[in-house]
């Protein structure tokens, strides 16, 4: 039947209906608005009023209550009287119904009587208490927790808000528990939203909402700060992150996570995220990414300052960490803030080590960085085929990329090489350091016998030194051993002296075998050459391993090397030594008698007896046939050594000639950048470094006239510039008047000369992957490398970037960005 033919008090009845539907779903918005001005009249006291919002505020807010947060309806006044007493509060306009009895029901627990304190409404004045079920509610999640159910929990049945509760002997821990939990939380930030927009006094549930999530935000990028920090504190040390066993109940946990826990004990406001059961963010998985962004930040800082220095050289070596893997240490060169820089960009582990295979990797991690490979103006790695073949080796297949990229073959490399050659190839030579070695494990290697030498020392009233072993591919290890032996040579004698007449027969006898040697003339003399060529060698070998070491500067220290090498070879220089030598024969009671001098303790295999022809016994033969026996009994001792002293130093300086007499037109013409040069700012050499790095786009015509000028100003400072990098910082101030001569300088400091940083990067590798560490992932110990070794810059971080780098790697658990 239709409404229009129904009696008056039908319709009348059906209006009131239609109003009272219209009045409860104006109820539920007005929960989350608050009236215009317009309707100043309408009341929750007049439900005859009716309530209408802006339209536009409608739209707005309740796209925000769908979509961003977390509010739900309060329930109406007939659900209420379905599920809920009618003794407590009916909507979120109401208070929490707190009746204060002076005796509330008791309940029998156990033998006790149990019931419940007023005293609770002060310390949670959300609880609501019904007489009616004598039991508590939460007026918060019963009006905005909505249909809402965690893990377990059925519509109706909700302790706190469908029922009561009244487990009075437990009461106290699970009001706690339910004041912790989230769904409390999120009712009581309904709650207050609801108040505030009823009292016109604050935000939007939005802005409310906003300003919750910045909290956590922030919280949440403190902490992960502070794990970044604690990376970069193990890494800049060199420290182990992981413990053998990091369970809760472990006594160590390893270095990472107890530096956490330490942190959590300074700052509290750590503690809620560390003790988390997930998203702690400290299992290994996490580590590695704190080490990526840490070590990708540095790698980028790096190949930022390469970019502002324009041009930059790459170095390259390779060698075996302790678990036999291959890796390869690549480092770039260049000139940043008048300083010349060598740094590494990676360690890298290669599973196949031909030149093609090199090549391409170090020219895509080279790109890789930003970096453009046409600025690139030199490239420098050891004498290998593989690194330096002309044809097919990495620098050839490299130099096809990067045309003006000169290779240059690592100096200190080709110093071993003049060296060991020289001191291996020369039976005496090389016999001798196989006893000093002996010496060093024979005193250093027993605790009894290194004290004795101790001992000796402070006897003798000399400082006690601790003698050097020696190192193939250290040569300065060799020197500085034959200088603390000669110094020591009475003291070491002592020791061999008392260790020869000890119960340990094995050792007696090694003690009276090393001090025959060392009481033997030929090797008291050999000791001494050794010790005056590695004199004069060993400045070389010092100032190669200089990482702002210049090219023109190295080829005038390696001039100046060979002739002094030369100087030596003297009859007058000879016998100085030979008179040296022979008075600390005579002072530690050295045998010089011609039979002992001539038997030396080294022996040396004798020639075979030559026998004449017998076809020539007819014929009278009254000279020699041009064959001197050397070795004849008439030759004195002093002959001998003169022969082995001249032997020595003839094959340092041919050496010295067939490894570095051939250099590349462009290389010799570096020495106009050399102060103490006499073509010094010579133009013609400068023309020639000009048009080979023709990518620099340097004037030619203009380089000629400021390079006469800047000869001119040189010679009038008060302060002579001592090298090239002097020269640069000098004429730098006056970059308009010597534009084109320092691109030229600024090149030719960039051009390498050694792979010796790549030799320290390893030994940060030896440190960092140690025994304990060999099963380090490749990529991990890269950027492990590169923090350990850029103590620096680890300290110029920007942690605030490093989260944001952090949070951007993946998706997170927890919110770190705006």
């Amino acid at each position: 039947m239709s409404s229009s033919g129904a009696s008056g008090a039908k319709k009348r009845k059906i209006k009131a209906q239609r109003k009272e539907e219209e009045i409860k779903m104006q109820r539920r918005l007005a929960s989350f608005f608050k009236p215009t001005d317009s309707d100043a009249g309408t009341s929750r006291d007049n439900p005859s009023a009716t309530e209408v919002l802006p339209r536009n505020e409608q739209t707005l807010d309740v796209r925000l209550i769908s979509e961003e947060t977390n509010l739900r309806e309060p329930q109406t006044e007939e659900m209420a009287s379905r599920t809920i007493s009618t003794d407590l509060s009916v909507n979120p306009y109401d208070n929490p119904c707190q009746p204060v009895l002076t005796d509330y029901p008791a309940t029998t627990i156990g033998n006790r009587k149990r019931k419940f304190n007023s005293s609770y409404f002060l310390k949670y004045p959300w609880l609501e208490y019904s007489k009616e079920q004598d039991s508590v509610f939460c007026f918060n999640c019963r009006h905005f927790s909505g249909s809402s159910l965690r893990s377990g929990e059925r519509y109706g049945a909700r302790a706190f808000i469908d029922i009561g509760f009244r487990k009075w002997k437990d009461i106290s821990e699970l009001i706690r528990q339910h004041e912790n939990s989230d769904r409390h939380k999120a009712c009581t930030i309904s709650l207050t939203q609801f108040k505030a927009i009823e009292t016109e006094a604050a935000e939007s549930v939005a802005s409310c909402l906003s300003k919750e999530r910045e909290k956590e935000i922030l919280e949440n990028r403190q902490y992960v700060k502070a794990l970044l920090k604690t990376t970069a504190l193990l890494g800049r040390q060199g420290l182990a992150f992981r413990g053998h066993d990091e369970g809760e109940s472990s006594a160590n946990q390893g270095n990472f996570v107890e530096t956490v826990h330490l942190l959590t004990e300074i700052n509290p406001d750590l503690m809620k995220n560390s003790r988390k059961a997930y998203g702690h963010y400290m299992s290994h998985e996490y580590q590695n990414d704190y080490i990526e962004v840490i070590g990708n930040e540095i790698k980028s800082s790096i190949a930022k300052e390469v970019r502002e220095a324009k041009y930059f050289a790459v170095l390259v070596d390779e060698t075996k960490d302790l678990s036999k893997k291959e890796q390869l240490a690549i480092l770039v060169r260049y000139v940043h803030d008048l300083k010349i820089k060598e740094r590494a960009i990676g360690c890298y582990h290669m599973r196949k080590v031909d030149a093609e295979s090199l090549a391409d990797f170090i020219y895509n991690e080279i790109k890789g960085i930003g970096l453009d490979w046409s600025k690139c103006v030199g490239q420098c790695y050891d004498g290998a085929s593989v690194m330096s073949g002309h044809f097919s080796g990495v620098q050839a297949r490299l130099r096809e990329k990067a045309p003006q990229a000169v290779y240059t073959h690592c100096h200190s490399h080709r110093l071993n090489l003049v060296i060991g050659d020289c001191m291996q190839k020369i039976q005496r030579i090389s016999s001798v350091f196989s006893v000093l070695q002996t010496v060093y494990s024979f005193v250093s290697n027993s605790n009894t016998r290194y004290q004795l030498f101790v001992e000796a020392q402070k006897t003798a009233n000399v400082p006690v030194l601790t003698l050097e072993r020696t190192v193939v591919t250290r040569w300065s290890y060799w020197y500085r051993s034959v200088a603390k032996i000669l110094v020591r040579y009475d003291c070491i004698l002592a020791v061999l002296s008392v260790v020869q007449e000890s119960s340990d027969r094995e050792a007696a006898a090694e003690a009276t075998g090393l001090k025959n040697q060392l009481e033997s003339f030929p090797f008291i003399f050999s000791l001494h050459v050794i010790h005056e060529v590695l004199a004069v060698i060993n400045p070389l070998s010092e100032q190669l391993q200089a990482a702002d070491l210049v090219i023109s500067e190295a080829c005038t220290l390696i001039s100046a090397t060979k002739n002094e090498l030369r100087k030596m070879r003297d009859d007058e220089y000879f016998r100085v030594l030979y008179g040296k030598s022979k008075e600390m024969a005579i002072n530690v009671g050295a045998d010089l008698s011609e039979t002992s001098a001539l038997s030396s303790a080294i022996p040396v295999k004798s020639k075979r007896v030559q026998k004449i022809s017998g076809r020539l016994r007819d014929y009278l033969t009254t000279t020699t046939i041009g064959k001197h026996n050397i070795d004849s009994e008439s030759t004195t001792t002093e002959d001998k050594m003169r022969r082995e002293f001249y032997e020595v130093l003839d094959r340092v300086l041919n050496e010295f000639e067939e490894r570095f007499s051939v250099q590349l037109p462009v290389l010799e013409a570096t020495r106009c950048l050399n102060p103490k040069s006499t073509d010094f700012m010579d133009s013609d050499l400068l023309f020639v470094i000009a048009t080979y790095f023709d990518q620099a786009g340097i004037d030619t015509m203009q380089l000629k006239c400021q390079a006469l000028i800047a000869r001119a100003f040189v010679s009038q400072l008060l302060q002579k510039p001592a090298n090239a990098l002097d020269v640069f910082e000098q004429l730098g101030g006056l970059k308009e008047a010597y534009s084109e001569l320092l691109k030229v300088v600024r090149v030719v400091l960039t051009l390498p000369l050694t792979t010796c940083s790549n030799e320290r990067f390893f030994s940060v590798l030896t440190f960092v992957k140690d025994y304990l560490r060999t099963t380090m992932e490749n990529e991990r110990l890269s950027h492990l490398l590169l923090i350990f070794s850029e103590k620096a810059a680890v300290k110029e971080l920007n942690f605030e970037k490093l989260v944001d780098d952090f949070a951007k790697m993946k998706q997170r658990r927890y919110p770190l960005l705006k």
